[in-house]
């Protein structure tokens, strides 16, 4: 299983798609909903088992984003007004769905429910998406007569503040057999090509002290150290989850997001590159045959 993660502007301007169906009115949902009808030529339905006021939820959501001028009400109300919500499966909202992003409890059994349930009332051709953050879409997807179709896109929460949703897909995704179709280099910045640690810590240290409108870093700062040291448990747990799978491209991907959050918790107390590497000096052993005593 391999990841990539894209902006939202990515996602909203894919070809051919029209209807987006939402599964789920809980929190995310709502956001996801916000976030998809941000795009005039959408039209987004909401599905629940349970009468749900989406409209209401959204508001909520929004009122910082209006309070800091960074969304309009004529913008709000016009992202509602492309937003409708069902209970009824049978509903139109539902099998005219290009594109379905499930957004329900984790819990494999009624995950794989409603995409039977979806499956038996939709296209053959609509596109089915899990936001999952922790289960296989190849699992929640292994009852399913259409498979192919079948993808993980995880939005990053709170999905109406981080334009960013990690697609995780299983199998090569190119025609050309190539795992991803990303592998021909368009153009690479030279402080990308460049990278070191001391790069990325004065970028993250420039995010914090002049912040910029719209950074995840900046966010991060901007919601303190208890968001951040969060932050860096959650990315311990992906590490040993992808880990223990022994997914070599998977534990790369998980050890540079932790290495990226705990690099934000060291500037946001004040430890330098240069304070972790004296550290690693001081139990540097050049004999392999002599024991570290300061490693016991």
């Amino acid at each position: 299983m391999t990841t990539r993660t894209l902006r939202i502007e990515e996602v909203l301007f894919m070809k051919d798609i029209k209807y987006i169906l939402i599964c789920g009115a809980g929190l995310m949902g709502k956001n996801i909903a916000f976030v998809m009808a941000s795009n005039p030529t959408y039209e987004v339905g909401v599905y629940d088992l349970y009468e749900t006021d989406v409209a209401a939820g959204i508001r909520t959501n929004t009122k910082q984003l209006i309070a800091k001028g960074a969304l309009t009400e004529e913008e709000l109300a016009s992202r509602l007004s492309r937003i409708s919500f069902t209970t009824d499966l049978d509903s139109e909202l539902v099998r005219r769905a290009d594109l379905v992003i499930e957004a329900v409890f984790e819990d494999m059994k009624i995950k794989r429910d409603i995409f039977a349930k979806l499956e038996a009332r939709c296209r053959p051709d609509t596109i089915f998406c899990t936001n999952s953050s922790v289960m296989s879409p190849s699992e929640i997807s292994a009852e399913l007569q259409h498979r192919e179709r079948f993808v993980g896109t995880h939005f990053w929460n709170p999905g109406h503040l981080i334009p960013l949703v990690e697609v995780v897909k299983s199998g090569p995704a190119c025609h050309t057999g190539a795992e991803s179709c990303f592998f021909n280099e368009v153009y690479v910045s030279p402080e990308l090509k460049q990278f070191s640690w001391q790069g990325l810590y004065q970028l993250i240290k420039g995010r914090k002290d002049s912040p910029k409108e719209g950074s995840y870093t900046t966010y991060l700062f901007e919601k303190g150290k208890e968001k951040i040291l969060k932050k860096v448990g959650e990315e311990c747990t992906e590490v040993i989850i992808a880990g223990e799978k022994e997914d070599k491209a998977e534990t790369v991907y998980e050890i540079s997001d932790l290495a990226y959050h705990v690099l934000v918790l060291m500037v946001s107390a004040g430890i330098t590159v240069e304070d972790v590497t004296r550290e690693l000096e001081k139990r540097h052993v050049i004999d392999h045959k002599v024991k570290q005593e300061r490693m016991q």
